[in-house]
């Protein structure tokens, strides 16, 4: 399971889908590696169906601080990560 995550972060992948043949004891152990490699993690589907999908933050470029240049606060970069979900894990949150 630990190489499996070292070749996800060294990757260019954004996100890794783990089988759901692992058991719960090893769903936590990923939660928490997945934790100290500053990843985030979710687990989906019920009983011997579920399964965790682990992602990157995907770094976006700064943007301009609209409340900074509207309100006459300091104008200046405003920088944020997010997660990107790909359209079948969307479908499954919904």
């Amino acid at each position: 399971l630990c190489a499996e995550l070292g070749e996800f972060v060294a990757s260019s992948k954004t996100q890794l889908q783990m089988s759901s043949s692992i058991t719960g004891l090893e769903r936590k152990f990923l939660h928490e590696q997945a934790e100290l490699r500053n990843l985030t993690t979710q687990s989906f589907g019920q009983g011997r169906e579920r399964y965790i999908c682990i992602f990157k933050e995907v770094a976006v470029a700064p943007v301009l601080s609209e409340f900074a240049a509207t309100e006459g606060g300091s104008s200046g970069a405003v920088s944020y990560s997010a997660v990107f979900l790909d359209e079948e894990s969307q479908q499954k949150i919904i």
